[in-house]
C-alpha cells in the first residue's frame, strides 16, 4: 500500500529505508512477545511511527506522504519531466491555431505535417491509460498468501504470494489490499521479489508491509497512546491480497479532438447566447468530441501529435481517418504516460523505474521542507538535523557561506534543498547544452 492517500513516485518504505529508519517501527509494528523481543520499542529510543499527524505529535506516513508528494512536484516542474513514469489523464490543450485569426487551418504544419503539440511532461514514454485486470486473490486460507518465518527467531517476517498466471512481465504485476479495484492509493510497495516461472507468479514481502491497516487507523486508548501493531502474531496480518496486472490500455483514445459548436439559436448565427447550460446542460453548449491517438515527434520535450483515429479491436490497432468536422479541432485531450526510467529498471534489474539518483534528490528535499519532528533514533535524527540545517542563516555560535548563486534557488537555503537543487541545476544545465549542440 501507499500507506497514505498520496501517491508518490518514491515509497515510504523506500524512503525510511534512505533515512534509516527501523523498517518495522516505521510500520507502526514491533514484536513483543518473543523471547527475545523481536523490534523491540526500549525506554532510551522510541522511533514508531503512525498513520496519521493526529495520532502523534511527530510526522505521520501521511504528512510525509503529501510532503514527498510536493518534493516531487517541485524537482519535475523545474525538469520539465516526472523522475519516474506517471500516467497523465485529460491533459488538455489548444490546438495550434493558423497564424492568421481569421482563417481555420488544415491541420498541417509548414512541414505539411500534421501539427504537434508540447506537452506539459517531457521523457514521453506511451500514449494510453492506466488499466489493471485481476490475475487473483491470494488467501491464507487457500494457503497461497503464506507467513513464514525464514531465519529462526520467531517472527514470521516473510509472506510469499503464489498465483497462476500466463503473464511473461513481472514488472506489470502489481500487489493491492484486496477490495479496493486495484487503485493506486491501495498498492503495497514494493515487494523484496516478484518472478514469474512454471505458469505461476510468486510475490515476495516482508510482513509488515502487509499490517491490517484497520489497525494503523486505531483510536488512542485510555492513555492517550495510539496503538501499536504487535506483529508477533500473525493474527494482525492481512487475510487476503489482490494481485493485478498494472499495464498501458491503447484500446481506449489516447486523444480527444474538441469543436466548438457553431449553433443557431431563435435565427441568430453564430450563437451569443445559451439559455440553458446549467443542470445537465444542453447539446447546443456541449463540444463536438471525435477519438483519436497520438504519435509522437519528440520523446525528450513531449512534443506529439493527435491523430483522428477509429480502434479495429480484430486488428487490434488504431487506424487514421480524418476530421469529424470540417476544420481542425479547437482543443485536444491526451492520455499518456511519461518520465525517466532508471537504467537498473531497463536492464531488468529491479521493477522500480525511480533511479536512486532522484529517489535520493527527493528524500534530501522531503526532509528539508518538513518542519514537523521526526519520530526517530538518535542517529536518524542527526541525519534529519544535518539536512535540515539552514545555510543561509547565522546564529550566535554558528555561521555559514553561502555561494551567492545558491542562495536564491526555489527550493530554499536548507543543505537538503540546496543539494537537491545542485542535482536538479546540473541536468538542466546538461540538457540546455545538449540542446545548444544540436
Amino acid at each position: 500500500m501507499a500507506r497514505a492517500n498520496t501517491v508518490t513516485l518514491l515509497s515510504l518504505d523506500r524512503f525510511a529505508k534512505i533515512i534509516g529508519i527501523n523498517p518495522a517501527h516505521f510500520n507502526q509494528a514491533y514484536a513483543p512477545s518473543l523471547n527475545p523481543a523481536v523490534f523491540p520499542i526500549n525506554n532510551v529510543c522510541s522511533d514508531i511511527w503512525f498513520q496519521y499527524d493526529w495520532q502523534s505529535n511527530q510526522i505521520s506516513r501521511e504528512g510525509l506522504a503529501m510532503a514527498i508528494q510536493n518534493a516531487e512536484d517541485d524537482i519535475s516542474r523545474r525538469l520539465g519531466y516526472n523522475v519516474a513514469p506517471k500516467w497523465i489523464a485529460q491533459d488538455i490543450y489548444q490546438y495550434p491555431r493558423h497564424y492568421n485569426p481569421r482563417v481555420y487551418g488544415n491541420g498541417l504544419n509548414v512541414r505539411g505535417q500534421m501539427k504537434s503539440i508540447s506537452l506539459r511532461s517531457g521523457k514521453f514514454l506511451q500514449g494510453g491509460r492506466r488499466n489493471v485486470t485481476l490475475i487473483g486473490t491470494a488467501t491464507t486460507a487457500g494457503a497461497t498468501l503464506v507467513y513464514s518465518d525464514e531465519d529462526g527467531d520467531g517472527l514470521d517476517e516473510t509472506a510469499t504470494i503464489t498465483l497462476t498466471t500466463t503473464l511473461t512481465d513481472a514488472c506489470e504485476i502489481k500487489a493491492y489490499f484486496a477490495g479496493n479495484s486495484g487503485n493506486q492509493e491501495w498498492e503495497i510497495r514494493e515487494p523484496k521479489s516478484v518472478t514469474i516461472s512454471g505458469g505461476s507468479v510468486i510475490l515476495v514481502f516482508n510482513s509488515w508491509q502487509l499490517i491490517d491497516p484497520d489497525l494503523w487507523e486505531m483510536f488512542p486508548n485510555a492513555n492517550d497512546e495510539p496503538a501499536t501493531v504487535d506483529i508477533s502474531t500473525t493474527a494482525n496480518f492481512i487475510t487476503s491480497i489482490d494481485i493485478y496486472r498494472e499495464y498501458n490500455d491503447f484500446t481506449q483514445a489516447s486523444s480527444q479532438l474538441l469543436w466548438e459548436k457553431n449553433t443557431v439559436i431563435s435565427g441568430t448565427f453564430p450563437n451569443t447566447t445559451c439559455s440553458s447550460c446549467s443542470g445537465s446542460g444542453c447539446a447546443q453548449c456541449s463540444l463536438t468530441t471525435q477519438d483519436g491517438c497520438m504519435q509522437v515527434r519528440n520523446v525528450t520535450s513531449g512534443e506529439v501529435v493527435p491523430i483522428p483515429a477509429t480502434y479495429d479491436a480484430t486488428l487490434g490497432q488504431w487506424t487514421g481517418t480524418t476530421f469529424g468536422e470540417c476544420r481542425e479541432p479547437d482543443m485536444v485531450k491526451f492520455w499518456y504516460k511519461a518520465g525517466e526510467c532508471s537504467n537498473d529498471f531497463l536492464r531488468g534489474v529491479t521493477c522500480d523505474p525511480l533511479s536512486n539518483y532522484w529517489a535520493e534528490t527527493i528524500t534530501w528535499l522531503t526532509v528539508a521542507k518538513l518542519d514537523k519532528p521526526f519520530c526517530s533514533c538518535q542517529g536518524v535524527n542527526n541525519k534529519i538535523a544535518w539536512l535540515q540545517t539552514d545555510l543561509g542563516a547565522s546564529t550566535g555560535d554558528t555561521s555559514y557561506f553561502l555561494d551567492a548563486s545558491l542562495a536564491p534557488n526555489p527550493f530554499g537555503t536548507r543543505r537538503g534543498a540546496i543539494m537537491a537543487w545542485q542535482r536538479v541545476e546540473q541536468l538542466n544545465n546538461k540538457l540546455s547544452m545538449e540542446v545548444h549542440t544540436i
